[in-house]
């Protein structure tokens, strides 16, 4: 592709990107892709290099962010072939994948490390070993060893719902 070619590219990557963002619905979606519109901007040299170099590039098909395709396999094909950047590509291999231990709770995807209630170290637990109290499916659990994954993007929430939630200590 020719250098103008990239151009118009590029900026349309950043366009289809603003309209993304307007997409999202929560704040922490919002941060997510204002971060991923920071990413392609601050890296054109890096696109441009991979134009360069003959690495084919891929215009987003979901969030509209410019990729190169030069990631190992399988994600080399995967991005090619389903025309996602690497962040949507993800997204879709995460939820095809069965976890039965993936919680997601108000939009987020969190994992129980498994309570070590006598850790010596807590900062070596999830949220500095912090109680969690947690219900999926009936039934409720305490952990003090949560992990904290990434918020889920608006388009993928109907295909990965809440699953569990935190229960608030009574008083």
């Amino acid at each position: 592709m020719s250098e103008q070619e990239f151009e118009m590219l590029f900026t349309e990557s950043l366009l289809k990107l603003d309209m993304y963002i307007a997409t999202q619905i929560t704040k922490r979606q919002i941060f997510q892709a204002k971060g991923r519109r920071h990413h392609v901007e601050r890296n054109k040299a890096f696109w441009k290099h991979q134009n360069e170099k003959g690495e084919p590039l891929v215009l987003c098909k979901q969030c509209g962010a410019i990729e190169s395709s030069s990631y190992c396999e399988p994600y080399k094909t995967q991005i090619i072939e389903r025309g996602l950047c690497y962040h949507c590509n993800s997204w879709t291999n995460e939820i095809a994948k069965d976890d039965p231990k993936r919680l997601v709770i108000d939009g987020h995807i969190y994992g129980d490390g498994g309570n070590q209630p006598n850790a010596s170290r807590k900062d070596f637990l999830g949220f500095g070993g912090h109680v969690w109290t947690i219900e999926r499916d009936g039934k409720v659990w305490q952990t003090n060893n949560l992990w904290s994954g990434s918020t889920v993007p608006a388009e993928y929430r109907d295909r990965m719902p809440d699953n569990a939630r935190f229960v608030k200590a009574s008083k």
